[in-house]
């Protein structure tokens, strides 16, 4: 009798160990991602490239410029978040009329700062700042362009 009550015992102490461990299996998440598909946008390729300054803002550029000084922008130019910092040190000490270049994240490779200047300026100001601190390109709501081909016009 004491044999069989130590079996049974045993047998529902294997069971119960054997159904938590499928449970285990059970709940757990299994990843079935797959490769991001290729983005059939007719944006330039240029969007996500290094050296590039991108600003979202609610109005025309021209209109946004003549008004405030403080923006939030991001850029793609960065490796780390010390190069990042660093930049932002370089960026606030090449014009007078920066009052602020603050690194204050990063997310999925895209590093974010505050941008604050003393005083309204035109778009070519802003353009000239951005190109003497090795941006070559600017993207504002979502479209992406040279500042190059940005000065010129």
């Amino acid at each position: 009798m004491k044999i069989t009550v130590f079996l049974s015992f045993l047998f529902f102490i294997s069971l119960s160990i054997s159904a938590q461990n499928d449970l285990k299996k059970s709940i757990g998440i299994s990843s079935k991602a797959t490769a991001p598909a290729k983005a059939q946008s007719t944006e330039s390729s240029t969007e996500n490239t290094k050296s590039t300054i991108c600003f979202n803002e609610p109005d025309v550029a021209e209109n946004i410029v003549k008004t405030r000084t403080s923006f939030y922008c991001s850029a793609f130019p960065f490796n780390s978040v010390s190069e990042a910092e660093s930049f932002a040190t370089s960026f606030r000490n090449s014009d007078s009329n920066v009052m602020e270049f603050t690194f204050v994240g990063v997310k999925n490779s895209v590093y974010y700062f505050n941008f604050s200047v003393k005083e309204p300026k035109d778009i070519k100001w802003y353009l000239n700042l951005f190109k003497r601190n090795n941006f070559e390109f600017i993207k504002y709501n979502s479209e992406t362009q040279s500042i190059d081909k940005a000065l010129a016009n």
